[in-house]
């Protein structure tokens, strides 16, 4: 996984990242530390 670009607003991290050639967009609270649940979402588009 190589994260592409990242920025911070209203809270939230948002992190643009591939995986070989698959985009994907990783959402996470600014602060805070500890574990946190993961929900993946697919789609064929």
């Amino acid at each position: 996984m190589r994260i592409t670009a990242g920025t911070v607003a209203d809270g939230i991290r948002e992190q643009l990242f591939m995986v070989g050639d698959i985009p994907g967009v990783l959402w996470t609270p600014a602060e805070g530390s500890g574990p946190r649940p993961l929900v993946l979402i697919g789609h064929g588009g």
